[in-house]
């Protein structure tokens, strides 16, 4: 499942999808999306879809995903005050924490070429948030870069042991397994 499988799944789930159908079903939105290779924002004209792989490449499902969502709408914040959606809303996060697998490419003790504010680096994946917001990436030993550590956001991983990076999941939830392994 890709990421925006995963949060349709949830939203199924949830019982929201008529909510969010009607958000996304509005025109095409502006948006200024973080440009990690030249470190500016850009303006951009986007579907939901755009929007939602903008903000897992920043912020991988954390940092109050429903939010930054839905208050790219005009009326997103009326939205969020549903109970149905305000309560997906708090749940999300345990929700992603306890039942989302990650199953790409990307593993603990993976060699990843990654770019971070301009500049392309080499290191060995050591750990991954389990909302994939974060994942810290320890650079090769070099002259001046000896056991750095750098913390990146999913969208700044370029490469994972010589291969494009893909991010996977599948959803365990009361007992049945969703997606593929």
């Amino acid at each position: 499942m890709t990421p925006l499988q995963v949060f349709i799944a949830y939203a199924k789930i949830r019982g929201i999808i008529p909510d969010i159908h009607k958000m996304a079903i509005d025109n095409t939105r502006t948006f200024y999306k973080f440009d990690h290779t030249i470190g500016q924002y850009k303006k951009m004209y986007s579907s939901f879809k755009n929007i939602f792989d903008n903000h897992f490449s920043n912020h991988g499902f954390g940092n109050t995903m429903f939010v930054n969502l839905l208050y790219q709408y005009p009326d997103g914040d009326m939205m969020l005050r549903k109970p149905n959606v305000e309560k997906a809303h708090r749940r999300w996060s345990t929700f992603v924490n306890n039942n989302v697998i990650l199953d790409g490419n990307l593993k603990v003790g993976s060699k990843v070429k990654y770019k971070l504010w301009g500049r392309e680096y080499i290191g060995i994946v050591s750990y991954i948030n389990k909302d994939m917001s974060r994942i810290k990436i320890t650079r090769d030993a070099g002259e001046y870069n000896h056991g750095l550590c750098d913390t990146v956001h999913p969208g700044c991983i370029l490469e994972v042991d010589g291969q494009p990076v893909e991010f996977s999941f599948h959803i365990r939830w009361k007992g049945k397994e969703y997606g593929n392994k």
